[in-house]
């Protein structure tokens, strides 16, 4: 967000509710995209605020812009834990709007997300189109890679 003086204040994160009584909504847990930094020392190649967000089963899909898709596991949202990402090239701006806080044009901007399946349709403002698919662990091996992503 800006601040009163027109600087930056810290990035959009994210806050998860409990809301089983609607009388009493407690605030359980967040998310901020990694490259959001400390609220005094924001990131400033970029932009960093949760833009788009999709729950299946428990799995959240998040777009973050310069920090491309994020996967997180709700299954304890007052502990969320990220289990897979992909993040964009750095691309240059084709239209010259876009322009981070440090001068930067070229930059990942992920905006829109789509879960079909085990594949993630991520728009990039600059880069376009991204289909990713979930990374399956090796059948062949007790030996799963880690961590589990996507390609």
């Amino acid at each position: 967000p800006i601040g009163a003086a027109g600087e930056l204040d810290g990035w959009g994160d994210q806050t998860f509710y409990d809301v089983t009584d609607i009388h009493r909504i407690e605030d359980i847990g967040g998310y901020s995209a990694p490259g959001a930094g400390d609220e005094q020392q924001p990131e400033f190649s970029g932009f960093f605020s949760v833009h788009e967000a999709e729950l299946v089963q428990g799995i959240e899909y998040v777009s973050t812009y310069s920090d491309g898709l994020r996967i997180i596991d709700l299954a304890d949202p007052s502990n969320p834990e990220e289990i897979g990402a992909f993040v964009p090239p750095r691309t240059h701006d084709p239209h010259g709007y876009w322009r981070a806080f440090d001068g930067s044009r070229s930059m990942p901007l992920v905006w829109g997300i789509e879960v079909v399946g085990d594949s993630v349709f991520l728009s990039d403002v600059n880069s376009g189109l991204w289909i990713v698919q979930q990374a399956q662990p090796d059948l062949e091996s007790d030996r799963v890679e880690a961590p589990q992503g996507f390609s």
